[in-house]
Parts: structure tokens; C-alpha cells; sequence
């Protein structure tokens, strides 16, 4: 994660709730800096104060939650390894990308999270050993395959597609999540 050019506080969040299932968030503030990051950070807490609601209940309450906010796009990802499966659940410009055995492209619905959203959509998709989600905001181009970097371990991939593929003027966050 890091900030746009220029500024010291990036407006992007990340969250992982370590467990079985395991709950991913990659939040984006609306604009740039800390009035950006206020509504990226408090989502991620609303989250962990919500973890036992599943993603698209999650981005419902939010919401209503977020009204008064400046708004953001965000993603709530539920892994389930012992199911093999997980749930994604986005509202705005968040993207996911996948190298799997089945397909996997969920899309995000339009719209901000503290605004009417009309209909809220919700993934499910089936995960094997050896998988790779790419989770990450729009300050990084969505124009790439993981398998460019999946030899690298998640971290350094992480690093080396917002280094590669981040936009200097747009904060930028990803998560990289290997089964």
C-alpha cells in the first residue's frame, strides 16, 4: 500500500482477519490523503466489528453505515480453506484478479459505499491448492495477469505489481492470497 504523489497518508486500507474462514478487505476512501483514509479505515473496523455477517450483508449495512461519509469503494473477501471456496462481495472500483483452476471474475457493483446502491452482487467460487487471488484498488491498472508474477511469493508480488503497475496520482493498495 502506499499514498498518491504528494501526499503523506494514503486514502486506501487493508484488512486481514486471520481464521478459518479468513476475511480479506481492500477499502478505498474517495479522493486522496486522510480525508480519504477516514472512511477506508472505518469501514475495515466496521468490518472486524462485523465479521460474523457474510460479504454482501457486510456491504448492505455499510451502506446505510457510511451515509454521512465521503463514501469509498471497497471489496470483502471470505476464504474458506477448508471448504475450498470464497465469497466476494465489492461495491465500486475494486478489482479482483485470478490464476486458477476454474474460472474466477467476480465484478465489483457500481456505485460508493455511503450512496444508494441498487443491487448488491455477490460471488462464490470453488478454490484449489496452488491458487492466487489478486485483490487491489484502482491506483494500480488492471491491466495484467497474475501469472506475469506468480513466481513470486505474496508479498513480493504485491510489491512488484504496485511497483509495476501502480498510478503515481491515485493512492494504491493490493493483496496478493496464495492457497
Amino acid at each position: 500500500m502506499r499514498p498518491a504523489e504528494g501526499q503523506i497518508v494514503s486514502g486506501d486500507a487493508l484488512l486481514v482477519l486471520e481464521g478459518q474462514p479468513t476475511t480479506v478487505v481492500v477499502a478505498d476512501g474517495l479522493g486522496h490523503g486522510a480525508g480519504a483514509a477516514e472512511p477506508a479505515q472505518a469501514f475495515c473496523h466496521f468490518v472486524r466489528a462485523h465479521s460474523s455477517m457474510g460479504p454482501d450483508r457486510i456491504m448492505s449495512a455499510a451502506s446505510t453505515e457510511f451515509v454521512h461519509s465521503r463514501g469509498l469503494a471497497a471489496a470483502v473477501l471470505r476464504i474458506d480453506v477448508a471448504a475450498g471456496k470464497f465469497s466476494y462481495c465489492g461495491v465500486g472500483n475494486i478489482d479482483l484478479h485470478a490464476r486458477s483452476s476454474s474460472p474466477i471474475r467476480p465484478i465489483s457493483t457500481p456505485g460508493i459505499i455511503g450512496r444508494p446502491v441498487r443491487k448488491i452482487l455477490h460471488f462464490d467460487y470453488s478454490l484449489t491448492p496452488g491458487d492466487i487471488l489478486v485483490a487491489h484498488t484502482d491506483g494500480i491498472s488492471s491491466r495484467f495477469e497474475v501469472e506475469d508474477f506468480a513466481e513470486l511469493d505474496s508479498a513480493p508480488m504485491a510489491a512488484a505489481i504496485l511497483e509495476r503497475l501502480g498510478r503515481s496520482y491515485d493512492d494504491a493498495s493490493c493483496v496478493v492470497i496464495r492457497l
